[in-house]
């Protein structure tokens, strides 16, 4: 329609209509008189109708000021309540953040984080993308994730990786068992065992095969379930020994199994944040990575076995 109207005047528009005076709408907008009637004028040219009926006695709104009293009241509500909106989203406490990452961190790191989290920042709307290692680099990558949570290995040249956390391997095996009498366990000695090996798709299996590579000794994986919870039950019924980062380790414990840091060589993962170099974060996604990096320096994420990094 070519009406060229702005918030300023449907304000001062509104606030006419409610006091019924120039000279009360002026005081409380603190504006002189002069500059309201002139605001006025404007808004009327603009719609090309009078607002109001003056005379020395009241104010009082013409059947077109009444029509346009609820297009003006509704404008400004949701002016208002979009503008709240964005002041909360630019202060990171609404929004969407999506985190990619591998199931062992999502339990043990990001579950916690996650809780608190959404305690102090209901608004914002976390979601988790589980997967192997290489699907989190990907996903990433492909900007689905905002960022991503896993290893330092196997990274894309755009991709920035800030670590987090040291994650340690070490030896399973039941109570009873030869090796669960040694303070540290050898990959050598781990080697004169029935082997129960992680899926060749698990982050896990990739460091267990370099592992035993640098060692110079060679493992059949037997059984190899893609998944934690099976592979320690299949220990626990003593059918061999098995390797394990520490972030998984509580499962073990629950199975009553054993642990013993591994040496020769030590085996210790990074685990640290993945985003696109270049790709701008949102307010809510640098909210959530701030408390991330709080609570992992805090020690309240991760469990005793892993350490913060840096």
């Amino acid at each position: 329609m070519g009406m060229n109207v702005n918030l300023r005047q449907l304000e001062v528009f509104a606030c006419v209509a409610e006091f019924r005076s120039f000279t009360d709408a002026a005081r409380s907008l603190r504006l002189t008189q002069s500059a309201l009637s002139r605001t006025v004028q404007q808004l009327e040219a603009a719609l090309g109708c009078r607002l109001f009926d003056r005379s020395t006695r009241a104010v009082v709104l013409t059947p077109e000021g009444t029509e346009f009293l609820g297009v003006a009241r509704r404008a400004t509500e949701e002016l208002n309540g979009g503008l709240r909106y964005f002041e909360q989203f630019v202060a990171g406490r609404r929004g969407r953040v999506s985190i990619a990452t591998i199931p062992s961190v999502a339990v043990s790191v990001l579950a916690p984080v996650v809780a608190r989290f959404q305690r102090q920042q209901p608004e914002v709307d976390l979601f988790i993308l589980d997967g192997i290692s290489g699907g989190v680099l990907g996903t990433v990558l492909q900007g689905k994730a905002d960022c991503g949570l896993a290893f330092s290995t196997g990274l894309d040249a755009e991709v920035v990786f800030e670590p987090l956390l040291s994650d340690r391997f070490f030896a399973l095996c039941p109570k009873e068992h030869p090796l669960a009498r040694k303070k540290t366990v050898r990959w050598k000695d781990l080697a004169k065992y029935p082997f129960l090996g992680s899926a060749p798709t698990s982050s896990v299996r990739h460091f267990t095969d370099a592992a035993f590579l640098q060692a110079g000794v060679e493992v059949r994986n037997l059984y190899q379930p893609t998944g934690v919870p099976p592979l320690v039950s299949l220990v626990a019924q003593g059918l061999g020994v098995t390797a394990l980062p520490g972030l998984v380790l509580p499962i073990a414990e629950f199975a009553g199994l054993v642990h013993r840091p591994l040496v020769e060589p030590a085996l210790i993962r990074q685990i640290g944040v993945l985003t696109r170099s270049g790709l701008p974060q949102s307010p809510a996604a640098r909210a959530f990575l701030a408390f991330l990096r709080q609570e992992i320096r805090s020690d309240r994420v991760g469990g005793k076995y892993q350490r913060p990094t840096g």
